[in-house]
């Protein structure tokens, strides 16, 4: 069996006229630190998601993911750009500014490359049930010492 620092984690490359760069899925802390960070679009944004992914009325086949994309690319370009900084690995002030200087198309199949990734690699459902145990374990704590309510 190898070993966890031995995994190489799934890339893909992203062709622009300059160049190309690899992607990859984001990770659990990387979603996490992107929603903290962008709270305010991250919330909007997520309720415009739930809207889109269930636009085929089954609830069992996503919709094309450029419609998503362009929404994303539209309304908060600063967190589409951290997310492609960070799935390039390139969380720095000038892979942001690179990111965010990245012409519509390439931000856009940067972007679909990374959704692509990271559906093939994720467990989304899986994610999320992990985090609605997280969080009713974190309130039957809370309440357990009479914090519920007064923790801010």
């Amino acid at each position: 069996m190898g070993r966890l620092i031995d995994l190489q984690i799934p890339t893909v490359p992203v062709e622009t006229p300059g160049g190309a760069f690899a992607v990859r899925g984001l990770s659990l802390e990387d979603i996490v630190n992107l929603y903290n960070e962008h709270t305010a679009q991250a919330g909007t944004l997520f309720d415009q998601f739930n809207k889109w992914a269930a636009a085929d009325g089954t609830g069992e086949e996503l919709p094309p993911l450029g419609e998503f994309v362009a929404m994303l690319i539209s309304q908060a370009p600063v967190l589409a750009a951290r997310v492609i900084a960070k799935a390039a690995d390139e969380d720095s002030p000038e892979g942001l500014a690179m990111a965010r200087r990245l012409p519509p198309l390439a931000q856009t199949e940067a972007l679909e490359k990374i959704g692509e990734v990271l559906e093939e690699t994720t467990d989304i459902d899986a994610i999320s049930c992990g985090n609605d145990q997280i969080a009713n374990a974190a309130v039957q704590l809370l309440a357990e010492r009479r914090l519920a309510g007064k923790v801010a």
